[in-house]
């Protein structure tokens, strides 16, 4: 019975350090926006963490997905690519805390804001209220659910 408590509990603070799937432009998915901001605000209120996923969804053939340097992201010149995917749905795990750049290469949809920026931080990080409390709310799910399993057994 002691086992299977404290089994529950470390699994349900484990749950909660799971990484997130984002889907890029939510239900608009990946297109050439009709707003050239649009993906600028789509990024702007989200935290971005190690493991997190990016999921791209778009319309094989008319759309594609390019992780680019700097400097091709700010030129839209699609020609320096890092990595090129031509099938969608695509999934991007970001494995590292940096800054990185998306874009599609068909015609001008990049100069027509179809790119994407995002800073990547580490799970540790907190830098900002929202890594604060991504960081703080498994420790105290934990330190509960101890401290539960701690008065269970006396």
């Amino acid at each position: 019975m002691e086992a299977t408590i404290f089994a529950v509990l470390v699994a349900a603070a484990m749950q909660s350090t799971y990484a997130t799937t984002y889907i890029v432009g939510d239900s608009i998915g990946w297109i050439r926006p009709a707003d050239s901001e649009f993906y600028y605000d789509w990024a702007y209120n989200k935290t971005f963490f190690v493991h997190d996923v990016l999921l791209f969804k778009f319309i094989t053939g008319e759309d594609d997905v390019a992780e680019v340097t700097e400097t091709v992201y700010d030129t839209c010149t699609t020609n320096d690519r890092i990595h090129h995917y031509e099938k969608s749905p695509v999934s991007i795990t970001l494995k590292d805390p940096k800054d990185y750049y998306f874009l599609c290469t068909f015609s001008d949809h990049c100069a027509g804001g179809q790119k994407l920026h995002v800073q990547v931080l580490n799970s540790t990080a907190n830098t900002d209220i929202l890594g604060s409390v991504s960081t703080l709310v498994p420790t105290l799910y934990l330190v509960l659910f101890i401290s539960i399993f701690l008065l269970l057994l006396f």
